[in-house]
């Protein structure tokens, strides 16, 4: 019988804001397999406060992400994007010509296997807008 391999997480880390001068910015992480937000394994603050990041630890796969980011002038630039997680064997093909990524390949996996790709609409129908500005279907983002 053959053996069944666990697949390993890897830690996605997605960073927020609060200047206190009108900037913000949060990510919010949706399962698209389960159709659900997911919460942060625990998040990370700096010391002032101002800035944090959100920690997951995710299987290989996909999941969306919404964007809320206002800048100090009150600019949006929110939106929606994509997370690929990629398996062992995409990530050590992605990264075959990185001689030091290859030798130290737990530790880039576990920490470094993913992109995020910006995607230009909202995704799906249980991605709730992060924002006013993108509750409109019209809107320009």
């Amino acid at each position: 019988m053959a053996e069944l391999k666990p697949k390993k997480v890897v830690k996605v880390r997605l960073h927020g804001r609060s200047t206190g001068m009108g900037a913000y910015t949060q990510q919010y992480l949706y399962s698209i397999r389960q159709r659900k937000r997911l919460e942060p394994h625990h998040t990370e603050s700096s010391r002032t406060g101002n800035h944090w990041e959100d920690v997951y630890f995710l299987l290989p796969g996909k999941y969306f992400i919404a964007i809320k980011d206002i800048s100090n002038t009150g600019k949006h630039y929110c939106g929606y994007a994509l997370l690929k997680v990629f398996s062992e064997e995409e990530y050590r093909e992605k990264i075959k010509g990185d001689k030091r990524a290859l030798e130290n390949f737990e530790h880039y996996y576990r920490n470094y296997a993913y992109e995020i790709i910006n995607l230009s609409r909202r995704p799906a129908d249980f991605v709730e807008p992060p924002c006013s500005c993108l509750s409109d279907e019209s809107a320009e983002y």
